[in-house]
């Protein structure tokens, strides 16, 4: 069983892990908005690419196949992606 200073370590951590969410999505936004050298494709143009239909993608990123980044709402995809085995 948990004591209470126990479940104030829980707390603790969640803490620690809702701040390096928060980090990582910082660190992401930031580098859609600095990434130069490497092109970010919206889910179109990876599907294009990809030779894919656009639901497809979606459902690759669904199933976590297909490595992405989320900003807003919006999708984007590193370009040279391809889908995990």
């Amino acid at each position: 069983m948990f004591s209470s200073t126990d479940s104030s370590h829980i707390l603790s951590d969640d803490r620690i892990v809702t701040a390096i969410r928060a980090i990582i999505h910082q660190e992401l936004a930031r580098a859609l908005d600095v990434q130069q050298k490497d092109k970010l494709l919206t889910v179109d143009e990876a599907a294009e690419m990809l030779s894919l239909a656009v639901p497809t993608v979606y459902k690759l990123v669904n199933q976590n196949k297909i490595p992405f980044m989320k900003r807003t709402k919006r999708l984007y995809f590193l370009c040279g992606l391809s889908p995990k085995n």
